[in-house]
């Protein structure tokens, strides 16, 4: 792996039991909450293929480093518009903003510099945020209505059952602070 294929490392969401069957120290994992994952994650053109702790000395940087880096791709692939973002209006003057598809929709869920973004889209600082598959975020105010959160969970339902990766209901809170999950 060349270190021009560092460009191509981004931090993935995945169920925590797909650790076991890659077997202990067989990757990079950070705790996502909800049983689910970050791992790194190699685009190979749409085909993902994982970051091994064996490729440290071959992309000669450090554990840190690496992450850092996937974040970073992350981000410029953020800022390139390659995660598109639907406003979506409903009564009442309520909003969701739905993220997807793409593969690092749900990364989305704890980038913390997305925060003041959502707030002003959907018109609220109390921002929840569900990843019911890794294609998708949806992001809503804390203080929906009823018929709001019905619409908010049936959207998320139809995505899990669509998805090749469904996560279910993951629920979310996004701040300035970063994402904290709620049980």
């Amino acid at each position: 792996m060349s270190h021009a294929s560092l460009d191509h490392i981004y931090p993935v969401v995945c169920h925590e039991s797909y650790l076991s069957e890659l077997g202990e120290g067989n990757y990079f994992a950070a705790d996502f909450g909800h049983d689910l994952a970050l791992l790194l994650w190699h685009d190979h053109g749409g085909t993902l293929k994982l970051v091994t702790p064996s490729e440290l000395s071959t992309l000669g940087v450090s554990k840190a480093d690496l992450w850092n880096h996937a974040f970073e791709n992350f981000n410029r692939a953020l800022n390139q518009g390659q995660i598109n973002f639907d406003l979506v209006g409903f009564p009442n003057d309520e909003k969701i903003l739905v993220a997807g598809p793409h593969w690092l929709a749900s990364t989305l869920a704890i980038h913390e510099g997305l925060y003041p973004f959502v707030a002003e889209q959907i018109g609220s600082p109390e921002v929840l945020v569900v990843v019911p598959a890794r294609e998708k975020a949806i992001f809503f105010s804390k203080r929906c209505s009823l018929s709001l959160r019905s619409a908010v969970e049936a959207i998320a339902e139809d995505v899990a059952r669509a998805s090749l990766k469904p996560f279910g209901w993951r629920l979310l809170s996004l701040s300035q602070d970063g994402a904290e999950a709620i049980q």
